[in-house]
Formats: C-alpha cells, structure tokens, sequence
C-alpha cells in the first residue's frame, strides 16, 4: 500500500482482540469482588430481561454501571481505568490479533478501536498499542464530576459503530479500510471494509454476502 494514502484498520475489542469481554472484568476490578458480589442481585433481573429481549444492551449497561459506578469520582475511574489497562488487559490479548494491530501501524495505517466497552480502560490501552483514536462507549459524569450511572450518547454497538467511524472519517474517505470483529454487534462495520475479517484472522468475511 502506498502509505499516502489512507488506509484504516478498524477493530473492534471484546472477543476480537481478546479471548472474552472484559467488561465485567473491569466492574469486578473496579468494585472488588466482594463489592461486585453483593451487587449481584441487583443486576441479575436486568440481565436476565436483557437475554430475554425485553431491555436492550443499553439499558442493560446502565444498570451495572449505576449499581457498580454510579456516584465514583472521574478521577477514580481514570486511576482504575489505567490500572485495569496496565494489569488485567495484557492477559486477555489475543497474541495474533496485537501483532496484526503492530503491522498495521507499521505500515502506516490508521488504527481505530471501535467498541462498546468503557472509554476508561480503553484509552490508555490504546494509546500504548498506537491507535490513532478510540471509537467507544463512554461513561457520562455529573457537574461534580462524578459517574452518573448512564452512558455519554449511544452505546457503541451494531450500527452505532459504523456510524461513529464514518464520523470519525469526516470528509475524508478511506483508500482503502480494514475490519477486524467477531459477532453479529460488528457486522455493519464489517459490511463498510474493503477487506473484512471474522473473528480474527480464521475467516474473512464476503462482503457480496451482506455482513
């Protein structure tokens, strides 16, 4: 590729980059797990009308962040973000998937995430693998700075990520885009690449198909 052009390589994180969600993950992290275990029958009702189809993933969202997060300092969750970034998010990576993401950047592609996973966690990740930006979920604060238990916007899932990347993309239009997902969230990100992969790099997707 010419590196003149832009080229993008899109990815998204849960299950792609790493072998699981880490969402979860980061609330026991974050809360404890003595903390996330008592909270459990908090959220267990919610998840369940979620699996049920009767909320959607974001209301389902909302409700662990408020039960887990609501009410904590933005300083806080910066300090846990980093810290979940630095010592949990190393173990989930998928080896294959983090020396793709360094070919990309080698070749001087633009490398975006693109998740519904937290803001927090992500960013500083990001920062350290070469992302030109962060393309996510993000928690919404209050005046005094605090977790509101909501998200800022959409949750960054299905069509919101295509969305967020034409976005992103302006004016500009990508010479050429990759994209990297592993689930039926990605699959309008998916439908907009040139060169789409499923679930890493064992199955490429045929975009004449409609993913």
């Amino acid at each position: 590729m010419n590196q003149e052009k832009l080229v993008v390589a899109a990815f998204d994180f849960d299950g792609t980059i790493t072998y699981r969600d880490s969402f979860i993950p980061f609330l026991v992290y974050a809360a404890g797990k003595w903390q996330f275990a008592k909270g459990l029958w908090q959220v267990v009702p919610c998840y369940l009308a979620f699996k049920c189809g009767r909320i959607n993933n974001q209301a389902a969202k909302e409700e662990f962040i408020r039960v887990y997060l609501s009410g904590v300092s933005q300083a806080e969750i910066q300090r846990l973000g980093a810290g979940f970034a630095a010592e949990v998010l190393p173990k989930m990576i998928r080896p294959e998937l983090a020396e793709k993401i360094r070919w990309h950047n080698s070749q001087g592609h633009q490398c975006v995430l693109i998740s519904a996973s937290l803001d927090v966690y992500l960013e500083p990740w990001a920062r350290k693998m070469g992302f030109a930006t962060v393309l996510s979920s993000r928690l919404s604060w209050n005046n005094q700075a605090f977790v509101t238990g909501c998200l800022k916007g959409n949750n960054c899932y299905g069509a919101e990520k295509a969305a967020r990347l034409k976005k992103w993309l302006g004016t500009r239009k990508a010479d050429f885009l990759y994209a990297y997902g592993d689930s039926r969230g990605d699959r309008e990100l998916l439908a907009l690449a040139d060169e789409a992969y499923l679930k890493g790099k064992r199955q490429i997707v045929d975009n004449r198909f409609g993913m």
